[in-house]
């Protein structure tokens, strides 16, 4: 519990959570000028007025170039010290606050700050420390790998001393998977130079560099590049390697030993994140929390969430832009509050404020609620107000209905006012001090609720659920996750950062009072209402007494519905906060529950040495890998998309020869698709089809956990992506009869529950028909039970007009089994009453329709030609949409996404098209190419910046393009793109791709907007020609896009950053 505990809390990132300032837009209009200028002192006025803006936690990023410049230049020429240690506490800044949005500038300033170093003044010294470390944060050792090894060859030793140790607190950062060989051994070349230094200071300082680095991948891999070293100077190595403390590995527990030992000075030149912290701490300071918050906060990592947002909160930057200015609420001075406060509230009510006699204090609150009755929404001063009411004795009133009072005040002004996070942070210590009251925690709940509503209960509840935790009282713990709970149903769960409630909820469990326990357990029953069976996994290696109590709970809730939200973020005026709020919470409804869940990137853990583990020829080794890769999705238990080369290598151990590897590996992509969820669709067709292959394998236990694996996949996916193409039609085509069966039977139970299927199904029909003639008993008592299912979806007329090409004594047979099976057809099951997710329908059905009247005249392709096979290239293939087919044997349009299976199988059998299907392919092609060949899906490329950007596909980021990169872009083609184009895209021959570019072109001038709309994807699909070496190809590539810019130049449009950096980087590298 405890291990678990520790690893979960430094994942609550209070960054996350808070409002990006913009600063760029007020530097001092003068700051290029006067940070140039011959007097220092308008040098100084220049970097302080950046400073005052850079403290910002978190800002929004931007073109800093030129600020970054300035910096630089201060940093590396000028003569005034002092000037330098500010220009270095400046960048430091920007890089705390724009993190990875700094890292493409860090190549720039890591060279100027590490050769600063020759200044020996301890201010100075440290200044840049914070800054090199702030700015190691915001990029990788890679990346800087060649500055640093530059800058170690340099005489002075001061430089060779800070940059050695530069490099030992960098490495402390770092995995054995970020730390390869092919860094390490430049480092440990030119770190063993050094230890052979004449200066002291520089051979101590590379020992430490040397024993992080040791500490970080293990004396094994070290070793062979210090075989050369002497025995004393391995011992001393292998000495500062013990004392090294990893900061993965630190935890809680080592942030607690610091704050106990009140010693910050040494982390902050220890540690590359000390700049970070320590200024977060200041800024948690200035927007009126009360001083002893801070050091909780460094202690442990939700208790920061408690204040980090404070300052985001004086500073929050709402996204419609227009209202900037009013989301930023300064925190105003004790005068400044009395003041404002002395204009609507009677002096008597001032002046008993702080009284001695509670009779009197009394009267004063009593004076003060008739006050904010009376007082119109905008003329309530909240945050001066707020501070009156927390005037001595505050919120340590000891007189209980002075206190109620107080409370109930709190809570009006909140709901009467334009309320903001500013005031909250004023209030909140205070409400939940007396959370657990027994004469006032009521009234302290309501305040809570009403604040949660005018500044959103996410943000609401992590700030109250951490100050309780940062708290000792056990009562208020308790009371405080009963109010949670209660919250959550009056207020719905959307937006609520589940990473950051399951770590408290790991804490409360933990806790030593059966009354905290009880309420995180409840807490548990309501978030499962949303959840679901997901949740449990995070719990799962709690005490087997503790799981059996919450198992429990999750039992009473089973069947139960999550109540309608009766409380919400309704306010126009506070402050914008709550409108973004509001506004965030509408879009991002997530449209499964799985969205909710806290995932873990694992990208970086899937390592070229594990690749290759998987694939070794020793099966022990394979079966090593594989263990790893468990290991892997154990620990993350829910996963990022990003999975690497993991795929393929998955793939191979499908059909190793080794059965229980074969099992293990369906084991893993049963955990696979748990961990990653929907998003596992976009490996359906390189990794999912090759599961059904193994439902063709001779041992029972193998198709059996084959089968087991499909059926967790299609929980996640649904049907339909098993369904497009020809796929399911080329495995069902196998003379295997286990393989048959599997198909046969699983199609039979699944096809019943779904409302509509791809028209793809059709080329399935001929196999079937085969497999109703089977020699072998099972195959044929399959096929007629999977009959009927077929039937309700294609029809009876169709599946009688697909017997044609049969044998005469065949087709009476199979048309005598379709008579019996029409008489034992199902009905199709009823629409769902609410949303159809994709798990209840196969082909879900987007509003967007275009172009559909093209093809609804268009007679279907089974109707003349009943041989899907020999349909699929003149016919089907062509079609702009996938069709959906209904049991009256009409073809509908159903306006799902077209099919994006171009398999190697299916361009195999296009190859094989008998010669009398020739002449009848122009006549189609020609009606079916008159069309436009975008399709204007509204708000289609917003919505796929907004997938990329929540990590919901695939980052278009490759040395070289992979399967899954590919069929993700045709999936997201599939819904904008005219089919017949979209086959030409992304046929296997490069003709083909040199037509489809010569369409484009002639489409270039004509349809504008469409190129527009789907710009992102276009570059893409031109960014997977740079890496074709057919240098036709690579010309014509090369024509369109200089009349594609061109175009693009005349419209005056502005490529998005997806767009530019799909691209732009590709491009060069061609």
């Amino acid at each position: 519990g405890d291990e678990g505990e520790d690893e979960a809390v430094p994942q609550v990132d209070a960054f996350e959570l808070l409002e990006a300032v913009e600063i760029l837009s007020k530097l001092p209009k003068d700051f290029y000028d006067k940070i140039e200028a011959k007097k220092w002192q308008e040098r100084k006025e220049a970097l302080e007025a950046l400073d005052l803006l850079v403290k910002n936690p978190k800002l929004e990023p931007g073109d800093y170039n030129d600020v970054v410049r300035a910096l630089k230049k201060v940093v590396g020429k000028d003569t005034n010290v002092m000037l330098v240690a500010l220009a270095a506490k400046c960048l430091a800044g920007l890089a705390s606050g724009l993190r990875k949005k700094f890292g493409s500038y860090a190549g720039h300033v890591v060279p100027t700050i590490l050769e600063k170093f020759k200044e020996k003044k301890p201010q100075v010294v440290q200044a840049l420390q914070e800054a090199i470390d702030a700015i190691f944060l915001t990029t990788t050792l890679q990346n800087i790998s060649e500055d640093v090894l530059a800058v170690m060859d340099n005489k002075n030793p001061t430089i060779k001393q800070q940059t050695s140790l530069f490099l030992a607190r960098s490495f402390r950062h770092c995995t054995p998977s970020t730390l390869p060989k092919s860094l390490l051994k430049p480092f440990c070349a030119a770190l063993l130079k050094q230890i052979n230094d004449s200066a002291p200071e520089v051979r101590d300082a590379a020992f430490e560099a040397l024993g992080t680095a040791q500490k970080v991948v293990g004396e094994k891999a070290v070793n062979p590049f210090l075989a050369e070293v002497d025995k004393l100077k391995l011992d001393r190595i292998k000495e500062c390697a013990d004392k090294v403390e990893l900061a993965g590995k630190k935890g809680v527990s080592g942030e607690k030993k610091e704050t106990k030992a009140a010693a910050p000075a040494p982390g902050k030149a220890a540690s590359a994140p000390s700049a970070a912290s320590e200024r977060d701490t200041k800024e948690a300071a200035k927007p009126g929390m009360a001083p002893k918050k801070p050091p909780p906060s460094k202690a442990g990592g939700p208790v920061k969430k408690g204040k980090a947002p404070a300052a985001g909160a004086g500073a929050a930057k709402g996204k419609k832009g227009a209202d900037v200015k009013e989301v930023f609420e300064q925190e105003l001075s004790p005068e400044a509050c009395e003041e404002k406060a002395a204009t609507v509230l009677p002096a008597t009510c001032m002046q008993q404020l702080d009284s001695g006699n509670w009779k009197e204090r009394l009267a004063s609150m009593e004076e003060f609620q008739k006050s904010v009755e009376s007082m119109e929404r905008n003329d309530i001063p909240c945050q001066a107000l707020i501070k009156m009411l927390a005037k001595k004795p505050g919120f340590k009133e000891t007189n209980f209905q002075v206190m109620q009072m107080k409370l109930h005040i709190v809570a009006l002004v909140a709901q009467k006012g334009n309320f903001s996070k500013t005031s909250a942070n004023i209030v909140l210590d205070g409400l939940v001090d007396k959370v657990g009251d027994v004469k006032c925690g009521g009234n302290a709940k309501e305040a809570l609720s009403a604040i949660a509503e005018a500044c959103s209960l996410p943000w609401t509840a992590e700030q109250v659920v951490s100050l309780a935790f940062a708290q000792k009282n056990p009562k208020n713990q308790s009371e405080t996750l009963n109010w949670l709970s209660n919250a959550i149903k009056e207020f719905g769960f959307t937006g609520l950062n589940v990473k950051a409630f399951i770590s408290n909820v790991k804490t409360a469990l933990a806790a030593t009072n059966p009354a905290i326990r009880t309420s995180a357990i409840t807490l548990l029953g309501v978030m499962f209402l949303y959840m679901g069976a997901p949740l449990r996994i995070f719990f799962e290696e709690e005490k087997p007494a503790l799981l059996s109590q919450i198992d429990a709970e999750f039992e009473k809730m089973k069947g139960q519905t999550p109540p309608a939200p009766t409380r919400g973020s309704t306010k126009s005026g506070a402050g914008g906060d709550v409108g973004e709020d509001g506004e965030d919470q509408e879009e991002d409804t997530p449209a499964d529950v799985m969205d909710l869940l806290p995932r873990t990137e694992i990208g970086d853990k899937i390592t070229s040495d594990l690749v290759s583990k998987i694939g070794d020829k020793n099966w022990k080794i394979r079966k090593e890998g594989l263990d790893e890769v468990t290991t892997i999705l154990n620990e993350a238990k829910f996963i990022l998309p990003n999975i690497g080369e993991l795929p393929s290598a998955l793939k191979g151990r499908l059909n190793d020869s080794n059965k229980i590897l074969v099992q293990q590996t369906l084991n893993i992509l049963q955990q696979l698709a748990t961990a990653m969820g929907p998003n596992i669709k976009q490996h359906v067709k390189n990794l999912g089809m090759p599961i059904i292959t193994v439902m063709g394998d001779s041992k029972a236990n193998v198709r059996a956990a084959a089968l087991l694996t499909l059926n967790s996949w299609v929980e996640q996916t649904g049907m339909k992506e098993w369904l497009e193409g020809e796929d399911l039609s080329e495995e069902l085509k196998r003379e295997n009869p286990f393989l048959r069966q599997e198909i046969l039977g699983w199609l039979a139970e699944k096809l019943p529950t779904l409302r509509t299927v791809p028209s793809d199904l059709q080329f399935c029909v001929p196999y079937l028909y085969a497999c109703l003639e089977d020699r072998n008993g099972d195959v044929r008592k399959k096929a007629q039970e999977a009959l009927p299912m077929f039937m309700m979806h294609i029809g009876f007329e169709k599946m009688s007009k697909a017997t044609g090409k049969l044998k005469p004594a065949s087709k009476d047979q199979v048309i005598a089994l379709l008579e019996k099976a029409k008489a034992s057809m199902p009905a199709k099951p009823a629409p769902p009453p609410g949303k159809t997710s994709s798990k209840q329908a196969a082909a879900p059905t987007p509003a967007s329709a275009p172009a559909a009247a093209v093809y609804d005249s268009a007679p279907p392709a089974s109707e003349s030609k009943p041989d899907p096979k020999k349909t699929k290239p003149g016919g089907l293939a062509s079609k702009g949409k996938t069709q959906s087919v209904s049991s009256d044997g009409n073809t509908s349009m159903t306006p799902t996404k077209a099919n994006t299976s171009i398999s190697k199988a299916k361009q195999t059998k296009q190859a094989v098209v008998p010669a009398k299907k020739v002449p009848s392919k122009p006549v189609k092609e020609e009606e079916d190419r008159s069309g436009p060949i975008y399709i204007l899906v509204p708000n289609g490329k917003e919505q796929r910046v907004k997938e990329e950007k929540g990590l919901k596909v695939l980052k278009w980021n490759f040395p070289a393009p992979r399967d899954e990169y590919i069929e993700q872009l045709k999936t997201q083609m599939s819904t904008c793109i005219a089919k017949w184009l979209q086959d030409e895209l992304f046929h296997a021959d490069f003709q083909r791709h040199i037509k489809a570019m010569a369409v484009m072109t002639d489409h270039l001038e004509t349809e504008k907007e469409g190129v527009m709309s789907t710009l992102d994807l276009v570059l893409k699909w031109f960014t997977l020609r740079f890496f074709d070496t057919n240098t036709s190809v690579l010309m014509k590539v090369l024509e369109y896009l200089k009349l594609l810019f061109t175009m693009l130049s005349q419209e005056e449009y502005h490529m998005t950053e997806l767009e530019a950096t799909s691209f732009i980087p590709y491009l060069l590298l061609k």
